[in-house]
């Protein structure tokens, strides 16, 4: 065999690459662009045009996929957050999970959801880091970074919520959960929740599964309670038509704004006749991606 003797006279013969410079002050960001690499788990982030290093800061909205599926096919098929980036200018983050022992794809999140090799892997660790990356080589607004995701995303979007409050201006999970008892979330700065669940959940029920994780309802009192808000002067808003398809609104809003403090706010979304994955229309990147960004720490 002769390929390493090849292979050492191929990388003599070769000129070094230099590393692309640092970008300077003013300098134009082109996305997307891709970080994590020095931690070999690369996500992708997607921009606005005409973005440069020293423009104000932009909100950051993170994707978190759902089990065994990635980032990219999380935004694709079911969010479409990426419509809206021009309009509303933000940096929309697609991170990836680490592979379990059977090749899929997920996130530490809860004990109900999905590192069910009990790896340990430290994702919130790992989040906290893409942000920080991201924050030193583009213009980030601190006050206002969400965490959005479905399924074991969704409970990722929680974990960060419990763990970070300090960093999340708000969450969007759908189809998950958070943890089952209030005790094992750290005690923190209220963040605002926007809990978006199919009625017709079989993966993760809606009623919530004991021993696992709470209901869409529990959930939404109790981030609402941790917020100052009074639970019980929660009011209807007003059904949105957020499913492809036939015209209809089909999702019941339910809002908890009374006393809440510093402006948060928690909404708990119910999407009838729909179940674990639900096939949206454009309709639900507007209503998600304004509610989000009006929201701050």
């Amino acid at each position: 065999m002769r390929l390493l003797p090849l292979l050492a006279v191929f990388l003599v013969a070769c000129p070094t690459v230099e590393a692309d410079p640092e970008p300077e002050p003013g300098d134009p960001i082109w996305f997307p662009i891709a970080i994590g690499e020095g931690v070999n788990r690369p996500a992708e982030v997607r921009g606005p045009a005409e973005v440069t290093t020293t423009d104000p800061g932009l909100p950051v909205i993170f994707v978190l996929h759902g089990f065994g599926t990635t980032g990219l096919v999380q935004e694709e098929v079911i969010f479409h957050f990426s419509d809206r980036i021009e309009q509303d200018r933000f940096l929309l983050v697609l991170p990836d999970g680490t592979r379990d022992s059977d090749g899929r794809r997920f996130w530490n999140a809860t004990p109900a959801c999905c590192d069910f090799d009990d790896s340990g892997v430290d994702d919130v660790g790992y989040l906290v880091g893409l942000l920080e990356e991201l924050s030193s080589i583009a213009p980030v607004d601190p006050d206002r970074v969400y965490f959005t995701g479905h399924s074991n995303g969704g409970f990722m979007s929680y974990r960060m919520a419990c763990d970070r409050p300090d960093l999340v201006a708000g969450i969007m999970p759908l189809a998950g959960s958070t943890f089952l008892t209030a005790e094992e979330c750290l005690v923190g700065d209220p963040v605002s929740v926007l809990h978006v669940h199919p009625e017709l959940d079989d993966s993760v029920p809606y009623d919530g599964e004991p021993g696992w994780h709470p209901s869409a309802i529990e959930a939404a009192e109790r981030w609402a309670g941790r917020a100052g808000c009074d639970v019980v002067a929660a009011v209807d808003g007003e059904p949105l038509d957020l499913l492809a398809g036939p015209e209809g609104s089909e999702t019941l809003v339910l809002e908890f704004r009374e006393g809440c403090q510093g402006g948060k706010a928690v909404d708990l979304w119910t999407v009838q006749e729909t179940g674990h994955v639900p096939t949206f229309g454009v309709a639900f990147a507007d209503a998600v991606v304004p509610w989000l960004l009006q929201r701050s720490r």
